[in-house]
């Protein structure tokens, strides 16, 4: 085993280092740590006030069931819509085939085949139409639109939870609990010193 030893003046730096600047703009709820304490990466460190995002978050939400409702809504009755227009296009069918069948047989009259006619004419542009009206994309858009304002109503929430994204030692907690940290400055430090660089 070779050993040097250097005496020298020297500035240490942690092994690694995590400055904690929120993402939002808020006061500081409650703090779970103070300066020295050990914590482990994911650990809650402090909580931003949220009442305002946890009540926007609630609105998006019933938003969003609200949408699903529509949607659901929607998709059965045009579900009914289709399943009836087509019972109604198979009865003028056989209706039509009945008289035609008829009509070559002496016991129906020309009028009584072309009515039957127009009556399944009709009943085929009423199962067209109904086909069309199951393409649900503006029910479809409204819950995708409803969807996105809740999943970022949550993401604006989570963002008052501070958590440590290492494991070390909190060496630097600037604030105080009820005050807000200027946009752009850690309210929390948190040094990784099971190493050290001296330089």
């Amino acid at each position: 085993t070779i050993q040097r030893k250097v005496n020298a003046e020297a500035i240490f730096y942690p092994l690694d280092q995590a400055a904690i600047v929120p993402k939002i703009t808020a006061p500081v709820s409650k703090f779970y740590v103070d300066r020295g304490s050990r914590v482990h990466a994911g650990q809650l460190l402090a909580e931003l006030e949220n009442k305002d995002l946890t009540s926007a978050a609630t609105e998006s939400e019933g938003g969003y069931q609200q949408a699903d409702a529509a949607y659901q809504q929607a998709l059965q009755k045009a579900q009914q819509d289709l399943q009836l227009s087509k019972e109604q296009l198979d009865a003028q069918q056989r209706l039509y085939d009945s008289r035609k069948s008829l009509f070559e047989q002496g016991a129906a009259s020309q009028k009584d085949v072309d009515d039957a006619a127009v009556a399944l004419t009709q009943a085929k542009n009423q199962y067209q139409l109904a086909q069309k009206q199951m393409d649900l994309k503006a029910a479809e858009g409204g819950l995708m639109a409803a969807k996105g304002k809740t999943a970022a109503a949550e993401a604006q929430l989570g963002y008052t939870r501070i958590v440590s994204p290492i494991d070390g030692v909190v060496t630097d907690r600037p604030f105080y609990q009820g005050e807000t940290a200027p946009a752009g400055s850690p309210i929390i430090t948190v040094m990784n010193l099971s190493q050290v660089v001296a330089r």
